[in-house]
């Protein structure tokens, strides 16, 4: 269920600019609105589906807010570069950077081939590389500090079956964001991670019906899955002044999820569904 309440915008968000990498659906569609909320002009990513990415927009816009859409393969130096140069010129700058873009593929690490896993490797920690290095060039250029958002997940500290290449990227974005703010701190530039858990979007398809939801809320310490608006809470407040003295943390958005010792070692297609 979408939350359209429209929270009091956070001091100092006015006029900022963001990219947010994967915008056009799921919790990236809902980090980009929210931030547009907050009065952020918005480049909203996409590698493919141009008329999802055309709807945030809309949206955005019809609300009041800048954005536009900005195609662009994040495992590529030379599209990422351009996706920069295209925010710099529509904008003026870039203050917030969201990697949210990644790929999933459920297969036992057995089965999993190197084209899977140079696949996940390239979009989820190469393009997470990518992107940060290219942006945080742009806001030390500015001097004005920045933030960083990476959106990992709960699989970076859980083992789960048939994750094996996906759950290491996301361990990979995590050392990659400590690293980074300690690279990076210097400039004022904050960079953090956030680590959903079992979230309402697309990417469950036909697979999240009654009886597998009430499966995932049993295994939540609150008792429900989560929204793509509570990921977009967290990292709205991560790229405010409010949190000028964090950085180097992973947040972990799953309801409690992870103080679960039960893992599943059934149910298999339910398993290929987490996050």
């Amino acid at each position: 269920m979408e939350n359209d309440t429209k929270p009091s915008p956070l001091q100092g968000l006015e006029d900022r600019v963001a990219v947010v990498t994967g915008g056009s659906r799921g919790i990236g569609r809902a980090i980009a609105r929210e931030l547009a909320r907050q009065g952020v002009a918005v480049a909203v990513n996409y590698t493919a589906n141009a008329p999802a990415a055309a709807s945030v927009v809309s949206e955005i816009e019809r609300d009041g807010g800048q954005a536009m859409a900005i195609q662009a393969d994040v495992s590529d130096r030379t599209a990422v570069e351009a996706m920069v140069q295209a925010a710099v010129q529509r904008f003026g700058s870039i203050d917030i950077l969201v990697n949210n873009a990644g790929i999933d593929v459920a297969v036992s690490v057995l089965d999993t081939t190197d084209a899977d896993w140079e696949r996940i490797f390239a979009v989820n920690a190469r393009g997470c590389f990518l992107c940060t290095q290219i942006a945080a060039r742009v806001m030390i250029d500015a001097g004005g500090g920045g933030r960083i958002i990476n959106i990992s997940s709960l699989n970076a500290h859980l083992g789960w079956i048939a994750r094996a290449a996906y759950s290491a990227s996301k361990g990979a974005m995590e050392a990659f964001t400590r690293c980074c703010a300690r690279d990076l701190g210097q400039y004022g530039i904050t960079v953090n991670a956030v680590a959903p858990g079992a979230i309402r979007t697309d990417i469950w398809g036909d697979a999240l019906t009654p009886g597998a939801e009430k499966a995932q809320a049993e295994r939540v310490a609150l008792g429900h899955i989560g929204e793509p608006e509570d990921v977009a809470g967290i990292v709205v407040f991560l790229a405010s002044p409010s949190a000028r003295f964090i950085t180097g943390e992973v947040i972990l958005v799953d309801g409690g999820r992870g103080t679960c010792d039960y893992l599943p070692t059934e149910h298999a297609l339910e398993d290929k569904m987490y996050p």
